[in-house]
């Protein structure tokens, strides 16, 4: 007991390194393993087809990808993936679950723990890195066994925000291979992206050192053109654009412009899930009649309709969008596919309600953190993330960035956390403010999920 008291208390080192991947190698795997799903579907099964555009044969042809409102980085980098594991005779499902949680045990336990050292000269502690590892996996362990973009996407954002603060130029060109891989493989990242070239400029200006400016600007610019280039490239032969981002219009249900379908569907419902059924996939939560701007048969065409209906109603759309925040980080299941809109309801009111009474009391206790700089900036940049996605109708996914800072704020305070002699007195009072805390939520959520409605494709 006491050497793994010892060990969890140690600051994160080279001996430590292997015993914390393979562990979390371990968890990861056998968290998705026991999911049992080996079969891709929805947009996990388009990614997966999407990756054989690429051709399994010899002839190896990246110009042969392109998909209308998807990056080619992700669907390239699954078809390398299976390639790979196809000469071991593995199949697709169990080779994706390896590389997975290979890659997100690697970023956890290697990668960035060891830039956060080199950079921030912030002494890691181990119990830190496995305490963020824990919360990830209680509330997202079933999207690792998924193609799917999102925490690639995301992991790549703040790989981004922390190789920006280095003083290597090499860390800056992967700054910015992950910042373009990032908005390639979710393109919702995009003011992400913006974001953090303003922050490289802005954190570069500071030195007052103009070679520096100018070196690193082209160094983090130089990673991105490398990612963007095939989608310039596809964007040049199909839709006559140069653009280095992915297009985003569409044909498809009425609408011209993927921006304004999600705009125009977050006005009537605040948030949507898929159920794990091909009959019923559709789960959406509608606006309550009373906050409604306009019908669910009515469809906003343009950004001029979008921007008219806004400030025609002000104060009912800020109360849509506010019900749009509480539902995205709300956590309401690990499972991407839900086998149920409501399972295990008590279960996760109760895991969220305790997660955000120890966010709110480590908010308001390290004031002293919350000041400084690189806290500041990683909020922001979180705000930005979520602040792209309200309008839209949320999936709780779409607020990962927002969750994993979360998990990494409240992991170290609790690392910082000192014993103290707590008196009854103290222990009752934030009893009582939990279980008030944790009433409050269950009564509201359980006010959202009244409105629930299930669709079917038809």
């Amino acid at each position: 007991m006491k050497l793994i008291q010892k060990f969890l208390n140690g600051t994160y080192e080279e001996s430590n390194k292997f015993i914390l991947f393979l562990f979390a190698f371990c968890l990861i795997f056998i968290c998705s393993f026991l999911q049992k799903t080996q079969i891709y579907m929805y947009d996990s099964g388009q990614y997966y087809e999407l990756s054989k555009a690429f051709g399994f044969g010899f002839n190896f042809t990246p110009n042969l990808f392109f998909a209308e409102i998807r990056g080619y980085f992700f669907p390239f980098l699954l078809n390398i993936v299976f390639r790979i594991f196809r000469l071991f005779s593995i199949n697709y499902y169990l080779a994706y679950l390896i590389f997975s949680s290979a890659f997100f045990a690697f970023l956890i336990t290697r990668f960035l723990p060891q830039k956060i050292i080199s950079i921030f000269s912030y002494p890691i502690k181990n119990k830190e890195i496995l305490m963020f590892l824990f919360m990830t996996c209680l509330f997202w362990s079933g999207y690792f066994q998924y193609t799917l973009t999102d925490f690639y996407s995301a992991f790549f954002i703040i790989i981004s925000f922390i190789l920006i603060k280095s003083e290597r130029n090499y860390d800056y060109f992967i700054a910015g291979l992950a910042a373009a891989a990032a908005i390639n493989a979710r393109p919702s990242y995009l003011f992400c992206y913006f974001f953090l070239f303003v922050l490289l400029i802005y954190s570069l200006i500071k030195e007052r050192k103009l070679i520096n400016l100018f070196l690193k600007t082209t160094v983090f610019l130089v990673g991105s053109t490398i990612v963007f280039s095939p989608q310039i490239y596809y964007n040049s032969k199909y839709i006559n654009s140069y653009s280095p981002f992915v297009p985003q219009k569409i044909s498809m249900v009425g609408y011209s412009d993927i921006k304004i379908f999600h705009l125009d569907g977050g006005l009537k419902a605040f948030k949507y899930e898929t159920l794990n059924d091909f009959k019923k996939p559709k789960v959406f939560y509608y606006i309550p009649s009373n906050l409604e701007v306009i019908s669910r048969s009515y469809k906003v065409k343009t950004t001029k309709d979008y921007i008219k209906i806004v400030l025609t109603n002000p104060i009912k759309v800020s109360c849509i969008y506010a019900l749009h925040f509480i539902a995205g980080i709300f956590q309401s299941s690990n499972q991407i596919y839900i086998d149920s809109f409501k399972s295990n309801f008590i279960f996760y009111v109760i895991l969220n309600g305790l997660f955000f009474y120890l966010l709110t009391y480590f908010l308001l206790k390290n004031r002293k953190v919350i000041k400084k700089q690189y806290f500041f900036e990683a909020l922001l940049l979180v705000l930005v993330s979520v602040i792209t996605v309200i309008p839209t109708i949320v999936e709780t996914r779409y607020f990962l960035l927002f969750h994993l800072f979360a998990y990494m704020f409240v992991a170290y305070s609790i690392s910082k956390f000192e014993r103290i002699s707590i008196s009854k007195k103290l222990i009752y009072m934030h009893l009582i403010l939990l279980c008030t805390f944790l009433t409050l939520i269950y009564f509201s959520f359980d006010y959202l999920f009244s409105l629930v409605k299930i669709e079917g494709w038809g």
